[in-house]
């Protein structure tokens, strides 16, 4: 239980600097494309939200890198154990950091460049303003030839000739002969009967809607797709008048490609305007993301540097007690540990140091008792000699 704890606790801080690294590639990705779609829609993007959103996390990290650095400063000051290795390890993953992103910056800033450069040079802008005077003469042409055509001095000898044989195939006939080729011709009475027409059924003109009263152009309608152009004119045969409707259909969705050609040029003057704003982004963007990516990394190296160091100051810790004379200290390290083999050989020396001196003790009361009896023998053989001497005179003596 206590290694899981102990390993939980380890891996916290690298879960949340693996946190901060997503979040700030989301936070990159989505500003990104807010930036570039409010370019594009023209709208600035240095408002009050964007400058907060773009600041918060870059702070927070400058906040804790400052924090940890001022801790490393004064481990340093105080020399303390570790401090080196993990100034050391800091500056190795701050050096990795700039190495892996400044070519990366340099590559990605200098294709975007490249890019904008060849898609949005004078000549896609001007391919576009060709395409869009395309259209608007093409439509224009349409509109023109509907007015001409209702404007000819020809048209009530077109009708007076079509009343003669109201069929559609005299009335396109007549119309060959003029030159004239409408999508559609329509000839009405008076009270909106329709007396014939020809050409494309969608280029009708609704015989259900009330006829208007004043000639020219009529407001254009879209149908299946396609747009419808008229024009109309009230034309008096004899006694009587007829209204006359003439209509011209525009290549299917005409006028959604037309709009689209207008957004884009519209679209390619804004980039132009702002392309040197745009690649100050690109930079503006790439150096917030690299920044935090070299702030994380000089995180990491504070957290790997701790994490490396902190057995290292145990065992410091511990060395220190042992040469004071405390033999029964010993370091508690995670089983999965990187440096559980110094823990484990420590301990093992001082258990083996601590038996050592459990013999040593033992070997020094033996050697103090038998320096004790030879002392006591030496005592006591000191009034035995001159007792023999005097023995051995009387025994002579004696004799």
């Amino acid at each position: 239980m206590q290694n899981d704890l102990s390993s939980s606790k380890r891996l916290g801080p690298f879960l949340s600097l693996l946190f901060l690294f997503i979040l700030l590639i989301a936070l990159t990705l989505f500003l990104s494309q807010q930036v570039l779609s409010d370019i594009a829609r023209g709208v600035s993007v240095f408002d009050t939200a964007f400058v907060p959103m773009v600041a918060i996390l870059p702070l927070t990290l400058l906040g804790a890198v400052a924090y940890q650095g001022i801790r490393l400063w004064r481990q340093r000051r105080e020399n303390r154990p570790g401090s080196r290795l993990k100034l050391r390890l800091s500056l190795f993953f701050s050096l990795a950091s700039i190495l892996a992103s400044v070519p990366q910056g340099l590559l990605s800033v200098g294709f975007i460049d490249t890019t904008m450069r060849s898609w949005l040079g004078p000549a896609f802008g001007q391919a576009l303003e060709n395409g869009l005077n395309t259209a608007l003469e093409f439509h224009q042409s349409r509109v023109e030839g509907l007015k001409t055509t209702a404007n000819s001095p020809f048209l009530p000898e077109i009708v007076r000739r079509t009343l003669a044989q109201p069929t559609p195939h005299n009335l396109s006939q007549i119309l060959e002969e003029y030159g004239l080729r409408p999508s559609a011709f329509e000839i009405y009475t008076s009270r909106g009967k329709l007396v014939v027409r020809t050409g494309v059924s969608p280029a009708f003109w609704d015989a259900s809607s009330p006829i208007p009263a004043q000639d020219g152009p009529l407001p254009k309608e879209t149908r299946a797709g396609s747009t419808i152009l008229r024009q109309l004119r009230h034309v008096s045969v004899g006694n009587k008048t007829y209204t006359v409707f003439l209509s011209a259909v525009l290549p299917p969705a005409f006028d959604t490609a037309t709009d689209n050609l207008t957004r884009a040029l519209a679209t390619y003057h804004r980039l132009t305007h702002y392309e040197h704003t745009f690649r100050t982004l690109v930079l503006f963007f790439y150096l917030m993301f690299a920044a935090p990516i070299l702030l994380i990394a000089l995180l990491i190296g504070f957290t790997l540097g701790d994490d490396l160091i902190r057995p290292l100051i145990n065992l410091e810790n511990a060395t220190r007690r042992v040469a004071e004379g405390d033999f029964a200290v010993r370091i508690l390290t995670p089983e999965h540990d990187e440096l559980a083999f110094l823990a484990t050989s420590f301990n093992s020396m001082t258990a083996e140091l601590a038996l050592s001196r459990t013999k040593l003790q033992q070997t020094e009361k033996i050697t103090a008792w038998q320096e004790i009896a030879r002392q006591l023998a030496h005592e006591i053989r000191n009034p035995l000699t001159p007792i023999r001497l005097s023995a051995e005179r009387i025994r002579r003596r004696r004799e």
